[in-house]
């Protein structure tokens, strides 16, 4: 589990899958992103495999580039998807070409973090499925009642309580 802020995806705290992790609680107004792994195979998942998924680092520094083609490519993934996840096959429908060595000087530079696929054996199917959260109390008629899973409209107040699910596709390692 990842807390997302305002300003980024993975914003800091993280909660572990196995016990003795870090002992931070989840705070009043915080949002997570729950990531689970689904598989057909063992259930231990690894990276592996030619990575297809980029992540632009919202706290990357200024870095200098020299490539035009660097500066360009940035200036796409800016206007398109800022710090939200984004695979090749995007920038492709896009209509990028011949921008692989321009996204690898982008991820040695640390401006963007590449994230390969998560496989487990060979021959089987892995999955990852996104759902987010958010920490509010809400009092009513003096009841405290405590909604685990909440959106951004929930903190304005529009909406008690809904989910949001992701899916991101299943990778079959060979």
């Amino acid at each position: 589990m990842l807390i997302i802020s305002f300003a980024g995806v993975h914003a800091g705290k993280t909660v572990p899958i196995v016990k003795g992790g870090e002992q931070t609680r989840m705070e009043e107004g915080e949002f997570y992103a729950i990531e689970t792994f689904g598989s057909t195979g063992r259930g231990i998942v690894h990276d592996d495999m030619e990575t297809s998924h980029y992540m632009k680092n919202f706290f990357a520094p200024h870095v200098p580039l020299r490539m035009a083609k660097s500066k360009q490519l940035l200036n796409v993934i800016n206007k398109n998807f800022g710090t939200l996840a984004f695979c090749r096959r995007w920038l492709d429908r896009l209509g990028e070409s011949k921008y692989l060595l321009a996204l690898k000087d982008l991820c040695d530079k640390g401006i963007v973090e590449a994230y390969p696929p998560l496989c487990d054996v060979r021959g089987c199917y892995t999955s990852q499925l996104e759902h987010t959260i958010c920490k509010l109390t809400l009092v009513i008629s003096g009841q405290c009642c405590t909604f685990r899973n909440a959106n951004l409209k929930s903190m304005m107040g529009k909406e008690c309580c809904s989910i949001t699910v992701c899916v991101a596709g299943w990778y079959k390692h060979q």
